[in-house]
């Protein structure tokens, strides 16, 4: 597509964000844009999946809602843009110029594409006096990244890697920043009022006249006493606290969550959390968001995991024996050596929000999971998602796998079908 086509397009769009007769939605998938200047158009609600905008300019643009899904911006110039609720998943942003833009809403988790990048990348992008209140950012990449007089208040920033981005000055108020990476980050003068900690990396941090009044940092990494002269937090001497006794809160309150559908407690997130070696079993935890969590050679035998997502999960040697995964996400999760024997891998019963059965169910998802040496004897493999799986060298005596997919999955075995 020309330049001068892409311009037809943004000028058809305009018509169709006003409702005129000859109108269309803007829809530039995959377009080379490379270098073009759009300075101040109005672009809400476009399609730009996997867009390439390197070093473009749309400053003062309004980019509400628009799909940039794996887009390409590296270098581009969306300084004083409008991007709130924007889709960036997956997008590179790479020495972006994002100053002054509105970011708030926006999503910036990882996303998969053939020609896009799982992780956000922001390194070292400049998103220096930003907008970011309440953007969705957990397991970006902002290392090295200037977020100076930048706004993050409310931002979800769990699991974040900010080693040694530049923070000087910012407000992140509220922020969510449970398991982030904050090590060597230039934190002074910022304000992390109320902001969530727990389990942060602050090493090497830079803390001067930081403003941590209310913060919790309950596991949290630190090698200063600079932190302790704003904060009325106990458990911020430096040392880690016990982790099961901080996750027994956690899952306390996702229990409560999940009893009253919601109403009271807080469902539980542990993306990223170093949970191995743990004695979870027979617990209930069903539901919790476990993404790269760190389970390996834990014990999770007899608890009840269903629903819970635990893609690229780490459960080498864990035990799962007689286990309920009933509608589990393990997609691409390592379950190298693993017990699973005689547990319930058959699909979910999904529940309205006052708990009654809608007749939906979810199937137990492990495409792409390793399932070397992994113990399936007696598990209930029924309809699950198996596809891309190697269980050539699983222990699959007695096991059930009666629907399950297994396109592309390897066996090596007598009496496991292969399509």
């Amino acid at each position: 597509m020309s330049p001068d086509e892409i311009l037809q397009v943004v000028a058809l769009h305009k018509r169709w964000l006003r409702h005129l007769r000859g109108g269309v939605r803007a829809d530039l998938r995959m377009v080379d844009a490379r270098g073009l200047k759009l300075q101040g158009v109005d672009l809400r609600q476009a399609i730009m999946t996997s867009a390439n905008l390197h070093s473009a300019v749309l400053r003062q643009s309004n980019l509400t809602l628009v799909d940039l899904f794996a887009a390409d911006l590296t270098e581009a110039d969306l300084s004083e843009s409008i991007l709130e609720d924007a889709d960036l998943r997956g997008a590179q942003l790479f020495k972006c110029n994002l100053r002054g833009a509105k970011l708030r809403g926006a999503n910036f988790t990882g996303g998969q594409m053939l020609v896009g990048h799982e992780i956000v990348t922001f390194e070292p992008a400049n998103l220096s006096c930003s907008d970011l209140e309440r953007a969705s950012a957990p397991r970006s990449n902002f290392e090295g990244a200037n977020l100076s007089e930048s706004c993050l208040d409310n931002a979800d920033l769990t699991v974040a890697n900010l080693k040694g981005a530049n923070l000087v000055g910012a407000s992140l108020k509220w922020a969510r920043l449970l398991g982030a990476n904050l090590s060597e980050a230039k934190l002074a003068g910022a304000d992390l009022s109320n902001a969530d900690l727990s389990h942060a990396n602050l090493i090497g941090a830079s803390l001067s006249n930081t403003v941590i009044r209310g913060a919790r940092l309950v596991g949290a990494k630190v090698d200063s006493l600079e932190l302790l002269n704003d904060t009325d937090v106990a458990n911020s001497s430096g040392k880690a606290i016990d982790v099961e006794s901080d996750l027994g809160r956690l899952l306390g309150q996702h229990a409560l969550w999940v009893e009253t559908n919601g109403r009271r407690g807080d469902r539980a997130c542990l993306d990223g959390m170093d949970l191995s070696d743990l004695n979870l079993s027979a617990r209930s935890i069903s539901g919790v968001s476990m993404k790269e969590v760190n389970l390996s050679k834990a014990n999770l035998a007899g608890a009840d995991l269903t629903l819970c997502d635990l893609t690229k999960a780490d459960l080498y040697q864990a035990c799962l024996r007689r286990a309920i995964l009933k509608g589990a996400r393990l997609v691409e999760a390592d379950l190298t050596n693993a017990d699973l024997s005689e547990t319930d891998l058959t699909p979910a019963d999904l529940l309205d929000a006052h708990g009654r059965q809608t007749g939906k169910k979810y199937s137990a998802n492990l495409n792409g999971a390793i399932l070397a040496n992994t113990k399936l004897e007696h598990a209930d493999l029924r309809s699950a998602n198996l596809l891309r799986t190697d269980l050539s060298t699983a222990m699959l005596h007695g096991a059930r796998l009666d629907g399950a997919q297994l396109e592309a999955a390897k066996t090596g075995q007598p009496g496991v079908p292969v399509p």
